[in-house]
């Protein structure tokens, strides 16, 4: 195959240090392009609508793409945290009748555009029964938990997260997920053998503001001390 290939890009220098070890030389560290795609969403418009109403002055934390590992984790920090609010975004929709068992307080997002009786400003939990607005949604959270890292599904998307400056929580059986190790090393991010060590983190962290600030601007200049893996790729492209 490496006859057949002018160049090959490389996500990570250790990608490149293993070519290297196997006398692939036409190659060079790009940087990954996803990196490029979620730095995009910081300016971009990111207004949800409700959202605002909904958080006021308060902390929130988003449950994204959650299983039932992460909503054990918001069930605990529900139950010891009074001002707070807490959004989940289940992985899959099917799973909401299940979830409102759970949380029997909580309010479908899908119910604050069907009637004006609900008061936003005293829901304290939001489930999020529609798609395509949790990368917006980051943009409004002091902290997250991303699902997948307890579950068999594998860990989902953190650098939603992060490029908002959002310190992200997670279950530490991910396998393929550089970005994750990265993450953590640059103290934007942490992982967890349990849903109960995750939670007294959460529990922890949300009352220093000092120490939640500090994760926060470590997350955000993780991702923004990416290269610009696109613009690396299209420069050599056409060198």
């Amino acid at each position: 195959m490496r006859d057949n290939v002018d160049w090959f890009f490389h996500q990570t220098k250790a990608s490149f240090d293993l070519a290297k070890s196997i006398q692939l030389e036409q190659s060079s560290v790009s940087g990954d392009t996803r990196f490029d795609r979620v730095k995009q969403f910081q300016t971009r418009d990111n207004f949800v609508e409700f959202i605002e109403g909904f958080k006021q002055n308060q902390q929130l934390i988003i449950y994204g793409s959650s299983w039932e590992s992460e909503e054990k984790i918001a069930e605990i920090v529900a139950r010891e945290a009074e001002n707070l609010k807490i959004i989940i975004a289940p992985h899959d929709l099917k799973r909401i009748p299940s979830i409102l068992i759970t949380f029997p307080e909580a309010v479908l997002y899908s119910q604050f555009s069907k009637t004006e009786k609900i008061n936003q400003s005293n829901t304290k939990i939001l489930l999020i029964d529609s798609i395509g607005i949790l990368s917006k949604l980051y943009s409004f959270a002091d902290l997250a938990a991303i699902g997948g890292g307890f579950h068999s599904a594998g860990l989902h998307n953190i650098l939603e997260a992060a490029t908002f400056g959002v310190p992200t929580v997670f279950g530490n059986k991910y396998r393929k997920n550089p970005e994750a190790d990265a993450l953590i090393v640059a103290n934007g991010a942490k992982s967890f053998n349990d849903e109960n060590e995750a939670a007294d983190f959460i529990l922890n962290i949300i009352n220093d503001g000092s120490k939640l600030e500090e994760m926060s601007m470590n997350a955000k200049e993780f991702i923004n001390n990416q290269p610009n893996a696109s613009e690396i790729i299209l420069s050599k492209i056409l060198s």
